[in-house]
């Protein structure tokens, strides 16, 4: 089985070496993960959740892992200079599609602003600069003294009470070995023992930052559970309202996650 994981930490937490119980793990940006397994060159990978969502008969989500959290992972901020009634045009990567269109929500739900977002590699055009731009970027660092961000993750947690779906282990519809690799990723999940694993990883980077620790500690989650499920649902509900897809649909999954399963009921 071969895996495209996104190059953001921490989801190195999950998968630390490029070969984890006969996974051959491979490390790309989150735009190239989904290249690779449109192409067939993977069999399973770490998509965004809205590109998932406008395509949902292309897509089966496995169900032993996800990418999820509460504010802080994986760092994804909104930078600006002034103050926020001041953002009217925000630049955004490709690769952060999926965190520009969650912070235009924000924007419009919780400030009352109309911000276009652009995407987009080039910052600048015809001379004039966006009011903000959206990275992946720990704000804890050197920044310049008059920038001032917002943390996606805990703005969309703040407006909705429910963590923020950042991505899913997905196979194509078309793939007859869905279940395999389902049993194969629940195999590494079930061995790694999730919250030791991050107690061993922050042990083992005694430098990072009281908000990186903290993130690990409390706001991501790895598995769906009931929350993490209602986010999904919130979350397609906000990208059809503001024109992101086409039409609500449940995504499927290669079989029900634990929380669907008729015994937990």
């Amino acid at each position: 089985m071969r895996l495209a994981v996104w190059d953001i930490r921490p989801c190195s937490l999950l998968f630390g070496s490029n070969d984890v119980h006969g996974i051959d793990v491979l490390y790309r940006k989150p735009g190239e993960c989904k290249a690779l397994l449109d192409s067939g060159e993977v069999d399973v990978a770490l998509v965004a959740v809205n590109e998932v969502l406008r395509d949902v008969d292309e897509y089966n989500i496995l169900p032993q892992a996800v990418i999820a959290s509460t504010a802080t992972f994986p760092y994804a901020t909104l930078w600006f200079k002034g103050g926020v009634d001041g953002i009217r045009s925000v630049n955004v990567f490709e690769d952060h599609r999926q965190a520009g269109e969650v912070a235009e929500i924000i924007l419009r739900e919780e400030y009352g602003l109309e911000g276009s977002v652009r995407f987009g590699s080039v910052p600048s055009t015809n001379g004039s600069s966006p009011d903000a731009h959206v990275t992946f970027k720990d704000p804890t660092g050197d920044l310049e003294v008059d920038n001032r961000w917002l943390d996606i993750g805990q703005e969309w947690f703040e407006l909705t009470s429910l963590p923020l779906v950042w991505g899913v282990f997905t196979v194509l519809a078309r793939s007859e070995a869905g279940s395999t690799f389902g049993d194969q990723m629940e195999a590494v999940v079930s061995g790694l023992e999730l919250e030791g694993c991050v107690s061993g990883w922050l042990d083992a980077h005694p430098a990072m930052t009281s908000r990186e620790r903290s993130a690990l500690e409390g706001d991501l989650r790895f598995r769906f559970d009931d929350e993490v499920l209602a986010g999904l649902d919130v979350l397609a509900q906000y990208l059809f309202y503001y024109g992101k897809v086409d039409d609500i649909r449940t995504p499927r999954f290669s079989s029900p996650p634990e929380s669907l399963r008729p015994a937990d009921r």
